[in-house]
């Protein structure tokens, strides 16, 4: 999103104290800046950047002169994200407060501001913890997994601080504030909600102009101009683009338009009076029929992983940019056409680039897991999710939005299921999920929302409205204490013992066999986490060894070499690290396992990878947290996506000389062979070269009626 006025970023370094004792408010810190032991910070950053282990309130401070003002501007200063409750002065007086980790929010600061002259910005945060600090409890917050004592992989970092860019943007008194653009296929034509402010004491007249551009240069598309009158206060008007034969954004050609509004105004005192806001969008549907997905019209395969979107230093933040985005690259090149960010938001460079790349987005906020109940429960579940609805929702690249991971049946899910309409409201064009992995066990409630409806609908496994009650870990080869999986559930996460045995291949290889199909929302195995190297990814960046997750990854690394000499591993390795090496090698076969059983299963209509990197200090990514790829794994994904791929399988996988194998074979063709006959042959190679071999015919028979 841009604008056409002057914008002044005030990123950078800032000056950071910690508040302890939470004295800082009634001792008027916001008057006087920062305390005696405040240090330079990062902005964007977080406080354990600069103050390892602490968490609570703290301050950041900032003196700056204004670059800019108009007397016939007003000025705002906007925060990207405070993460988790801000409250914000200038020059000593109160500008407002906002509370959720992840979401935008502005005050208007004109009155505040001294021009020509030095200004100071003051910004209390509240990084929660498990005791109430002014009511404020980690648990009771949108926080995902955060943990702020007994940090631990497999456990988000409690980090906190002002999480992204910090602009004083000059607008004038009548402006736009929002654009929501809709694509609509049918009707060939962009519908736009624009949201105008004026803060005039009286109604002013004008004229809204939007403008749609294809692609980069490309053919214009004008609307109809309209006369506006902006009242006092806000006003929402409605206008349409007319796109003749729109392209279509899908994953092999990702077509965007940018649409720009123009605002023109004037009230008899001041001149004339311009603003414009320009976004992306485009043109595509996205949902389930007869339980499987299709994108614009097509049956596809949903070729996902998830990400916690983890970076080194301190888990959220990355001082490397190319970090950012080379997660997303990775997943493009090795096939996958989705990235869930499971349990917090995207950034948003993050989903411009997945708009450019044609890489799907499956996204859920904070307030997705983890949420306890308590009195403001609703108020911030509320702010958190449609938060994130109302600020990525032009994002083509975005096509599902995700209400819960892992969530038990109670007054949390409740609300979340009954916020649909509310939701619908904001966005009716994308797809809904109410709960990965279905841990409410309610299978009489459907498990998606199509674009345009309002309720949830039955479209996976057992759901169905006299369904009872489901039970969670209710098979054998499951985990006894958490395998993860609801008997019957369309939405369904699987984690089995290691090794994993052949009952539970023969469970994901018959999973929806007797049901609607089924999304296998997670799904995957890990390796040993190389807790060495990723030290020294530490060392090598020269960051501060007692950040809180150099600091573990650290520890582990020490663990790992006492045991390795307690348990005398150096006469099976020469070094732990060949050991760790060797794991994720294994770990590379063990996924293509995983691929077999599940592109052999017709009735599982997509996958979502368990996961993408190392993310959480563990060892279940693809990549590790520095971001390298893990011995044989690239090629190991990129066959387990290709569209046409043998399955194969053997039973048992060690046998004993005499004794007979079985041996099966199944082809998963997505759209690469048309119906027909095509010849085939099977080998199995032995020391000697070929032991035996079958040639046959593989018949592909005609689709069914319907596709």
């Amino acid at each position: 999103m841009s604008n056409s006025y002057s914008v002044q970023k005030l990123s950078g370094t800032w000056k950071l104290a910690t508040d302890p004792e939470n004295s800082g408010k009634a001792e008027r810190w916001y008057e006087r800046g920062p305390a005696d032991d405040a240090e330079d910070a990062p902005v964007p950053g977080i406080i354990q950047e600069v103050f390892p282990g602490y968490h609570g309130v703290a301050w950041y401070c900032l003196r700056f002169v204004p670059a800019l003002q108009s007397e016939e501007e007003r000025i705002h200063l906007r925060f990207g994200a405070v993460d988790y409750f801000a409250e914000v002065w200038v020059n000593g007086i109160y500008a407002g407060s906002h509370e959720d980790g992840e979401t935008p929010f502005a005050f208007d600061v004109t009155d505040s501001i001294r021009p020509g002259k030095e200004n100071l910005i003051a910004v209390r945060v509240i990084n929660p913890i498990e005791e109430p600090i002014d009511g404020i409890v980690l648990k009771e917050t949108p926080h995902r997994h955060k943990r702020n004592r007994d940090y631990q992989p497999g456990s988000a970092y409690n980090h906190g601080g002002i999480m992204q860019d910090v602009l004083l943007i000059n607008l004038p008194p009548t402006r736009i504030v929002d654009v929501y653009a809709k694509p609509c296929i049918e009707s060939e034509r962009i519908e736009l909600r624009i949201a105008v402010r004026h803060d005039g004491d009286r109604a002013v007249e004008g004229r809204l102009m939007a403008t749609a551009i294809a692609g980069t240069g490309g053919e214009a598309h004008y609307a109809v101009e309209r006369p506006v009158t902006a009242a006092p206060g806000d006003s929402v008007f409605i206008a349409a683009v007319s796109v003749p034969r729109p392209y279509l954004w899908s994953t092999a050609d990702p077509h965007l338009y940018s649409v720009t509004v123009q605002l023109d105004t004037r009230d008899g005192i001041h001149s004339a009076i311009s603003h414009r806001l320009t976004v992306r969008c485009g043109f595509r549907d996205f949902r389930v029929e007869n339980g499987y997905f299709r994108l614009n019209g097509k049956r596809i395969f949903l070729r996902s992983t998830h990400t916690c979107n983890h970076f080194p230093v301190g888990q959220q933040m990355t001082r490397n940019p190319e970090l950012v985005r080379c997660d997303l690259i990775f997943a493009k090149s090795s096939g996958f056409n989705m990235v869930r960010f499971i349990a917090g938001t995207a950034l948003p460079e993050q989903l411009d680039f997945c708009d450019e790349i044609g890489l799907m987005v499956y996204e859920e906020a904070y307030a997705a897991w983890c949420l306890e109940d308590s009195p403001k429960m609703a108020e911030r579940y509320e702010r958190s999710t449609f938060g994130m609805v109302l600020r990525d929702r032009n994002h083509p690249s975005v096509v599902i939005w995700g209400l819960f991971n892992e969530t038990a049946d109670g007054a949390v899910f409740r609300h979340g299921y009954s916020c649909l309409p509310v939701l619908r409201k904001l966005d009716e064009t994308r797809l809904v999920l109410l709960g990965s992995g279905r841990w409410d066990c309610r299978l009489e409630i459907g498990s998606i929302s199509n674009p345009g409806g309002v309720t949830w609908e039955y479209a996976w496994g057992d759901e169905k409205p006299e369904a009872p009650a489901a039970s969670r870990g209710g098979k054998p080869y499951l985990s006894s204490n958490d395998g993860g999986y609801i008997d019957g559930a369309g939405d369904a996460h699987v984690y089995s013992v290691v090794p994993q045995g052949s009952e539970v291949n023969r469970f994901l290889r018959t999973l929806g066999r007797d049901t609607k199909p089924v999304f296998l929302s997670e799904y995957g195995i890990g390796s040993l986490m190389d807790v060495i190297s990723e030290y020294r990814g530490f060392q090598q960046e020269n960051v501060r060894l007692d950040l809180d997750d150099a600091a573990l990854i650290g520890d582990m690394a020490r663990k790992l070499e006492e045991d390795w000499q307690r348990f005398g591993m150096q006469d099976v390795y020469p070094f732990p690290e060949d050991m760790l090496r060797e794991s994720q090698r294994l770990h590379a076969r063990q996924r293509s396992l995983c691929f077999d059983l599940v592109r052999s299963n017709p009735r599982i209509c997509g996958y979502n990878l368990t996961g993408m990197l190392d993310h959480g200090i563990t060892g279940e990514g693809l990549w590790t947290f520095w971001r390298k790829w893990k011995p044989e794994v690239f090629d190991a994904v990129a066959d387990g996506w290709a569209p046409l791929r043998w399955c194969l399988f053997v039973e048992p996988m060690h046998g004993y000389t005499g004794r007979s194998i079985e041996i099966e074979a199944v082809l998963a063709n997505e759209d690469v062979l048309e119906p027909g006959s095509y010849p085939a042959c099977f080998r199995i190679m032995g020391p000697c070269g070929i032991v035996w071999e079958k040639c046959m015919t593989v018949d592909i028979p005609q689709p069914p009626a319907g596709g």
